[in-house]
């Protein structure tokens, strides 16, 4: 018997905001930022009842049932402890799909609060303590490995360098989120292939960035009849049905899409100050779909290369030499908790840095495809990125792949 999807959420999404909110900045005292103030509990082994993924029955429940093959639960460390991961593929043939699905994010979760130590994945198969010394890759000079959220969620982007931001802009995660509400720019997923049950083994999913709404337009109503220009710059050569930031071979398991888009992938957002860009790399993404695929909601995670993360930088604005850089510098240093490609290097410095965000999205229309703007350094004026696409504008019918 085929199971229609039902379901409901949790979510996560919009990494871009980090250096559109650190260009308002450029005053920093590495003194406000206490140790006490950012390294967390000992959270690793403990479990959360509600993650927006059902996790299954804790370790060493099997949670047999007559008829179908034992619930081991998440998986665990070496150490026992839980670790909080994906569900995994269904098995069955791929049905037919022919509808796209298009949902703009509404609000974003960064893990404020305090909230970070259950938004995110476990990325490393490892619970990490203070005093761990199986690591993936060892601390920057001066810091110590930082202790991991819930069932081994790597989320240091939450637990540290979040604090560094709120320094430079209070409340600035609530401004992320009116932006999107005004309309200035959001983040888009494209969903195909979908066979609208609750299992299917093979569907194609894409994160594209939005251009604003036009001058003198209302802002968003997000009731499903929104129209929003998408922009080529997140398509190999401004093809429509080539996003950069894709997995083909994505699926949706017991209600719960996950998808995978390729290492690398850039979303350029449009922010009110800058254009930034986004490129993680182990990227997981899932996320609810409730039955008439009204609403999204889910959590996104990934490792941010510190390179990466200073391309965007001075994409943005935010030039070497400067306090505000090397205020990021330091708040980098902190953060960094793993290796770029996911390959252990225990004696060589971490270079990347975790990330969990959670998102919740609704049902929009594409009205039409646009090339925006060339991405430019304000750290050097002849930093001009080379146009990945066409320039110009495409009909929102063209996006059957």
């Amino acid at each position: 018997m085929r199971r229609r999807a039902t379901g409901s959420s949790t979510a996560a999404i919009g990494l871009g905001a980090v250096a559109c909110a650190l260009v308002a900045c450029d005053v920093y005292d590495a003194g406000l930022l206490d140790d006490d103030d950012v390294d967390a509990p000992d959270l690793c082994c403990s479990t959360m009842p509600e993650t927006g993924v059902d996790q299954g029955p804790p370790a060493g429940d099997l949670g047999t049932d007559a008829g179908a093959p034992p619930d081991t639960g998440p998986p665990v460390d070496d150490s026992g402890c839980a670790l909080r991961h994906p569900p995994v593929r269904p098995v069955g043939e791929d049905g037919p799909g022919d509808e796209v699905f298009w949902w703009v994010v509404t609000s974003v979760n960064l893990g404020s609060g305090g909230m970070w130590a259950t938004v995110g994945y476990d990325l490393d198969n490892r619970c990490t303590t203070i005093d761990s010394t199986d690591l993936e890759c060892a601390p920057q000079p001066g810091f110590t490995p930082p202790n991991d959220g819930v069932e081994g969620v790597d989320n240091t982007f939450g637990q540290s360098f979040l604090a560094l931001i709120d320094l430079f802009v209070p409340d600035w995660e609530q401004a992320v989120n009116e932006g999107f509400r005004d309309g200035r720019a959001s983040i888009l997923a494209r969903l195909t292939g979908w066979n609208g049950e609750l299992d299917d083994p093979v569907v194609d999913f894409a994160l594209v960035a939005t251009l604003p709404f036009p001058d003198g337009d209302p802002p968003p109503r997000f009731d499903g009849t929104d129209e929003y220009i998408v922009n080529l710059r997140g398509f190999a050569a401004g093809d429509v049905n080539r996003p950069l930031a894709r997995d083909s071979n994505a699926y949706i398991a017991d209600g719960v899409l996950v998808a995978r888009p390729r290492d690398g992938s850039e979303i350029v957002l449009s922010g009110a100050r800058a254009v930034v860009p986004v490129r993680l790399n182990g990227i997981i993404l899932t996320g609810h779909i409730d039955p008439e695929a009204r609403f999204v909601s889910g959590t996104l995670a990934g490792r941010w290369p510190i390179d990466a993360i200073f391309d965007g930088f001075v994409r943005a604005g935010i030039c070497p030499g400067t306090e505000t850089h090397t205020a990021a510098q330091t708040g980098l240093a902190r953060a960094a908790d793993l290796t770029p490609d996911g390959m252990p290097t225990p004696f060589m410095s971490c270079e990347a840095m975790s990330v969990g965000f959670n998102f919740m999205g609704v049902r929009v229309i594409v009205a039409r495809y646009e090339m925006g703007p060339p991405d430019m350094s304000a750290c050097d004026d002849a930093g001009v990125e080379e146009d990945s696409g066409s320039s110009g504008s495409a009909d929102a019918g063209m996006d059957a792949d």
